[in-house]
């Protein structure tokens, strides 16, 4: 059978993967900060909104941002909110002739170290209101959909506000104007945590996450049944040996799948696996399904089913086992595959690839052609940080394999971080000696990174000088050239 098993990273790419398809594409965005992706939506005219938290705009430690790309992947705008501390965006709407809805976490402004942030802009991302929700202590939001019956929403996430200062499941519902409906907060005597919703009603909802079991003195999957006017149909708990969670949810045929991991130790060594679980809206297990491969250090971290076929879905993964032994500290892998049935059973493993450093996928959702985008970040030694990255899966499952370098520039629109420094680099294309001048500045600092990050070049100069690539293979070249926090950078290639 045909299959899809696609790794987020980086083998050999000396060029740009502008050529693609319009249906498929891999883009990372950065601007040498710590840059995450977290939350994508996409709108009538195919293109997309994305949002999650970015350290390059410079306003504090980290900036919930909104960028709105092309249907290509190429930036259209980008803006940042919050305030001097962190903030960050975790889910994104986008209501047509009415607004941009962002649901995430600050600890910027609200009544503790972190809260639940809400905040809405208009259809280019001016700022119309923003607004907290949480008590003393510690919120954190993991998911939000949309209720369409009344365009409220349900945000679902985690608090330690409460006497005894551990994790709770922390639900509430907010109007239009981000204004609380109401909200709960439910927990046991462990750790609890709700890390994801979905309507399957116009009244009715379904949650899923972590909830402590005091009989079995472990954390098993959460499964939760809601009225959107907060009265709780029925709470179970699913699986059997070991610690369990669940991440993400789909409802299909009448049907939940959630996908997550169970936690286990063999030979005294702490593993986890891969779980996923089928369950009937009466609260009911239909299904549930342990990856039997040896043991492993992956979980199932979020599905959407595809195409117009039922019963087939994308499924995205994290794994420790890095498919590409020779990157030293190659990281946590992260993966796409399709399966399908009432089991998840893959439909057979594909495609490895893997970056330098670790990769995660924190949001996957259907597509109109009938394909898949996922978004997320990873972490690369030539943008200094993390770079957000965006992957757009075709209506035939045709993917890009490999992703480009990181596209530094591409996430910030601040023209002041490059124009400071007047500067030219030639020839490009190159074949020994590469000549930098530099027009007003003196004391630049220049770095020549290769394609694995890896510094081959560094050194300070005034106003002209060389450097002797002759010895260093072809490929692409980044080369960048600083003066008092200000930077440009060049793509250089050598012949």
């Amino acid at each position: 059978m045909e299959y899809l098993r696609v790794l987020f990273g980086i083998t050999f790419l000396f060029f740009s993967l502008q050529g693609q398809a319009q249906g498929k594409f891999y883009k990372n965005y950065t601007d040498f900060g710590y840059d995450f992706g977290e939350g994508v939506v996409q709108l009538a005219d195919s293109s997309y909104l994305l949002t999650g938290a970015s350290s390059s705009f410079g306003e504090g430690p980290a900036q919930a941002f909104v960028m709105h790309v092309d249907k290509f992947g190429d930036r259209i705008w980008s803006k940042s909110y919050g305030g001097a501390e962190s903030d960050r965006g975790r889910r994104i709407f986008q209501i047509p002739n009415d607004g941009i809805y962002v649901a995430g976490y600050t600890n910027s402004i609200g009544n503790g170290s972190f809260d639940f942030y809400f905040f809405k802009t208009d259809l280019v991302g001016n700022l119309i209101y923003e607004k907290t929700h949480g008590g003393a202590n510690f919120e954190k939001l993991h998911d939000a959909t949309f209720v369409s019956k009344d365009s409220s929403f349900i945000l679902v996430g985690e608090t330690k506000s409460n006497a005894e200062e551990i994790e709770n499941l922390y639900i509430m519902r907010l109007n239009s104007n981000g204004d609380t409906l109401w909200t709960k907060q439910m927990g046991s005597a462990g750790v609890d945590i709700a890390r994801a919703v979905t309507m399957i009603s116009d009244t009715t909802f379904v949650v899923v996450g972590d909830y402590y079991v005091a009989d079995s003195l472990k954390q098993k999957g959460l499964y939760l049944k809601m009225h959107i006017d907060g009265t709780v149909e029925w709470l179970n708990t699913v699986g059997q040996r070991g610690k369990h969670s669940l991440n993400d949810l789909s409802f299909d045929e009448g049907r939940i799948r959630a996908v997550g991991y169970v936690r286990y130790r063999e030979n005294n060594i702490d593993y986890s696996r891969l779980y996923g679980f089928v369950g009937d809206l009466d609260g009911s297990t239909y299904n549930e399904a342990i990856d039997a491969s040896p043991a492993t250090n992956s979980r199932y971290g979020y599905l959407t089913s595809y195409s117009n076929q039922l019963n087939k879905f994308y499924v995205s993964e994290q794994s420790l086992v890095s498919s590409a032994p020779q990157f030293i500290g190659g990281g946590e892998d992260a993966i796409i595959s399709r399966v399908e049935g009432y089991g998840l059973y893959w439909i057979a493993p594909g495609v490895n690839v893997s970056n330098i450093g670790d990769d995660q996928i924190t949001q996957l959702i259907r597509t109109s052609d009938g394909g898949a985008i996922a978004v997320g970040y990873n972490t690369h030694a030539i943008s200094g940080g993390n770079n957000v990255t965006l992957m757009k899966i075709g209506e035939n499952d045709d993917f890009v394999p490999t992703y480009s370098l990181p596209d530094v520039g591409s996430l910030v629109f601040k023209n002041e971080l490059e124009t400071a420094i007047q500067a030219k680099i030639y020839p490009n294309p190159v074949n020994e000696v590469l000549q930098i001048e530099v027009e007003t500045m003196d004391n630049v600092d220049v770095t020549v990174m290769n394609a694995y990050g890896s510094i081959v070049e560094n050194s300070k100069f005034n106003k002209l000088t060389s450097i002797d690539l002759s010895d260093y293979p072809a490929g692409l070249y980044l080369v960048r050239l600083e003066i008092s926090g200000t930077y440009k950078t060049f793509k250089v290639l050598k012949k």
